[in-house]
């Protein structure tokens, strides 16, 4: 899989001199472009870099919007509240009116999930190998390197101020209040799904909390801990698991603080 796209990064990179002669239009690494971007914008002034990444953060907004709307029928699952589109969206608003709650949101915990979400490609393949070159796995994969590198770039051309201590509390609060709306509205649409006999209409497995068979497919000895659950009515809770992953991103998010902290003054 790695192959066939690295190859088909190839063929879309090669470009002309004047010469005639072959050349690349970048380095052929996101991460690398990333830092030779940085480095050639550093020394712009503040509203030359604040406009860079305000019309990459609204490219990023446009092709999750292509997908969106590409998507037919809509359902609950289909809803933009997983990570990532919710990044996809609010990378703009935090850019915009130069939010940093939201900044802070992405960079800590977006780009892990983002990370999480390229490691583990979480895409469908019905038709073998070259499935990987539909529509929407384009989209996936496009999408989530754009929600890791906007916010990265944002803190290499010092969009917003360096991290403080108060940040860190502004993170928490920020991302607990996300997990605990997708828990609730999560744990309400199954609901819904069970009581009306719809449960596929209903499905929805924001941050992976409610389905046993996806977490297990990704991670297996997951499956034994959504075992241990218990129900409210058409409510199912999973007391190990969900806090877990809430303490998980916590977790993660918390040594990326400080190392970022560390890193850029």
């Amino acid at each position: 899989m790695n192959t066939l796209l690295n190859g088909l990064k190839d063929q879309s990179n090669f470009t002309y001199t004047e010469n005639g002669a072959i050349t690349h239009r970048t380095t052929k690494s996101d991460l690398l472009d990333m830092f030779a971007l940085g480095g050639a914008m550093r020394k712009r002034s503040e509203e030359d870099r604040y406009i860079l990444v305000l019309i990459l953060s609204l490219c990023l907004l446009i092709q999750y919007n292509q997908l969106f709307s590409s998507l037919g029928e809509l359902t609950i699952e289909r809803l933009p509240l997983m990570l990532c589109n919710v990044a996809a969206i609010v990378t703009v608003i935090s850019i915009a009116f130069k939010n940093k709650g939201i900044y802070l949101f992405n960079i800590l915990i977006n780009v892990v999930g983002g990370i999480i979400a390229l490691i583990v490609l979480d895409v469908e393949t019905p038709n073998g190998i070259m499935g990987i070159l539909s529509k929407d796995n384009m989209h996936y994969i496009f999408e989530h390197n754009n929600v890791i590198l906007i916010p990265i770039l944002c803190l290499v051309l010092r969009v917003f101020t360096p991290f403080e201590k108060k940040d860190y509390k502004t993170f928490i609060t920020y991302f607990t209040i996300y997990f605990l709306f997708v828990f609730v509205v999560g744990t309400i649409f199954n609901a819904l799904g069970k009581m009306n006999n719809e449960v596929e209409y209903y499905y929805c497995n924001y941050m992976y909390l409610f389905d046993k068979e996806t977490a297990a497919a990704l991670i297996p000895f997951t499956a034994g801990l959504f075992d241990i659950n218990f129900e409210i009515g058409y409510a199912t809770f999973y007391p190990i698991v969900q806090p877990a992953i809430y303490l998980l991103f916590v977790g993660l998010g918390t040594g990326m603080f400080f190392l970022l902290k560390k890193l850029v003054k």
